[in-house]
């Protein structure tokens, strides 16, 4: 590992899954649990390595909750091994589960573990997508238990992105803030869906506009002032980014794993590295690199999907110029917005730089 000052190890406790959400391609197949040594020796080496670098220990699944007694085991070990480092665990949930001890026991670990919670928008939304699991999620208890550090998960699909601006505001009004995310292997329309995409992300501009105590969702949330910065602690496989499977097996992503890596979504053996990074040259000359998550089209680059590549660069280009628009309209209409309040005079410098760049250099 090279030398950053925060690494991510994810560990994949278990394959198994409650749900079957439609926008999953994990192989359902799949049932297994990580052993406590795997998980245990996994999170040694990356310590071993780090130095005094800040780890974030993700655990994966499936539903990790499945496997409640290895997570418990994962962060007993943590606590007991490394009290004195830099380190929290986290998980993303479905929430289905969490109740009872579970609760209980986040309760009595919320010190040193986050479970952030995957919920795609109001009921209806949510339950078209995800398994009609709306019911069965107790949202006062994440709200009750992290307060202003509530965080759901939303995935956007073709199927929900007319309600984004909606969906969010919904969540939002439950108590969580939103990280959102597209939705990866999917019918994505390069024409209509781009489209949309921007109707959506400048409603939400104004929502927050006229909110500036409301911190915006993670797709109006980029660092615009690591434009330009080669040396971003991005997302980077193997460097500071590493994912451990059932079997022990070390992946520079979890996108790699057998349980991800599958059907229609299979990168061939030769390119499971995600050395194909130069099939995107575009991205590698592109201004805004340094803050993009080339991923979903790097993925369908390397399974021969270029339609569909190109299509995750149109909608990823609309989401980088709302972020450019947006902080061009907050220094002019809200500049005590809550976003840029505790930035310093050079921060903000950057961002605009950042804004500017976009402004003038892309073509959507």
């Amino acid at each position: 590992m090279m030398n950053y000052s925060t690494y991510q190890l994810s560990l994949l406790v278990t394959e198994k899954c409650n749900l079957r959400c439609s926008y999953c391609y994990c192989d359902k197949g799949r049932k297994g649990v990580m052993d406590i040594g795997t998980a245990k020796k996994s999170i040694d080496v990356v310590m071993n390595t780090i130095g005094n670098g800040r780890l974030n220990l993700l655990l994966m699944g499936g539903e990790p909750f499945l496997a409640f007694d290895r997570v418990k085991e994962i962060v007993d070990y943590v606590r007991e091994k490394y009290s004195k480092c830099n380190v929290t665990i986290k998980t993303v949930t479905n929430g289905t589960l969490v109740h009872g001890d579970v609760q209980r026991w986040m309760e009595a670990n919320k010190d040193l573990f986050f479970a952030s919670l995957s919920v795609d928008g109001d009921r209806d939304s949510h339950n078209k997508n995800r398994c009609n699991s709306f019911d069965n999620i107790d949202f006062d208890f994440f709200t009750h238990l992290y307060g202003n550090r509530s965080e759901a998960s939303m995935v956007v699909s073709p199927n929900n992105l007319k309600q984004l601006a909606h969906n969010v505001t919904v969540v939002e009004g439950l108590g969580f803030n939103v990280k959102c995310v597209l939705a990866d292997d999917c019918l994505w329309d390069k024409g209509h869906d781009v489209e949309l995409l921007a109707e959506q992300l400048t409603c939400l501009m104004n929502h927050y506009l006229s909110n500036q105590e409301r911190m915006p969702f993670t797709m109006l949330r980029e660092p615009l002032q690591n434009i330009g910065n080669t040396h971003s602690e991005k997302c980077r496989p193997w460097e500071n980014v590493i994912c451990v499977d059932m079997d022990g097996k070390r992946w520079g992503c979890h996108r790699c794993t057998p349980f991800y890596n599958n059907g229609t979504w299979k990168i061939t053996h030769d390119l499971i590295g995600l050395d194909g990074r130069n099939l995107l040259q575009k991205c590698n000359k592109c201004s805004v690199v340094s803050v993009c998550c080339t991923c979903p089209a790097l993925v369908a680059s390397l399974c021969n999907k270029q339609e569909l590549a190109e299509t995750m660069c149109a909608l990823f280009k609309v989401v980088h110029m709302a972020n450019a628009v947006f902080v061009a309209r907050l220094f002019l209409e809200s500049p005590n917005h809550v976003y840029l309040r505790n930035k310093n005079a050079n921060e903000l410098q950057k961002m605009i730089n950042g804004a500017q760049i976009i402004i003038n250099t892309m073509k959507i």
